[in-house]
């Protein structure tokens, strides 16, 4: 007997493409499931970041993250790899618990890197409060998603106009550091 989440899953999906699911069930004969999705008139580009190809000194890669993400893996994944890389990462499951470290002061943090799609609080609604934030040292801000829900080639989108980068999912754990690296030489968008 299942749990129940494939479904619940399958209807966040489909919420999130603006899809919908069709149902016709029959006692003693099952269920049959349509799921509809939206047909894209225009594919939008890949956004490409054009990265300085110096190398890193030890200097820029040796700041403090804070890392916003609810997927356990793919957490435990980054931080270890930023670690690794001679970052000190503190890492959160999701937006509130990020706005409350971050707003404890209790550290300055230099990054934030941050999954879009979260419970309590997601990524868009954590940018505009850290930015809105007079307490809150403003660190540079990095999105992590799907890239679905935000066209991050509209620079004129309030969300754009307020992060310092984005990596896109799935992404390549060697499109991280330049990436980063990129943000970190970038002046910061501190704009409330």
């Amino acid at each position: 007997k299942g749990t129940g989440i494939g479904l619940s899953l399958v209807h966040s999906i489909m919420d999130e493409f603006d899809g919908s699911i069709q149902v016709d069930s029959e006692p003693g004969k099952g269920s049959e499931f349509i799921l509809c999705l939206p047909v894209l008139k225009t594919v939008a580009k890949a956004t490409e970041v054009k990265c300085d190809q110096s190398e890193v000194t030890e200097e820029e890669m040796c700041g403090s993250v804070l890392l916003a993400e609810d997927e356990d893996e793919i957490r435990e994944i980054l931080q270890e790899f930023l670690i690794e890389k001679g970052f000190d990462v503190t890492a959160v499951d999701n937006g509130q618990k990020a706005f409350e470290v971050l707003e404890s002061c209790e550290k300055k943090y230099d990054l934030v890197v941050s999954d879009i799609k979260m419970p309590h609080l997601n990524g868009d609604q954590l940018v505009y409060k850290i930015r809105s934030s007079s307490v809150i040292d403003q660190p540079k801000i990095v999105l992590l998603t799907g890239g679905v829900g935000i066209d991050l080639e509209d620079q004129s989108h309030p969300l754009v106009q307020q992060i310092d980068g984005c990596l896109c999912k799935p992404f390549e754990m060697d499109k991280i550091i330049p990436t980063l690296k990129s943000v970190i030489r970038s002046k910061s968008k501190k704009v409330a």
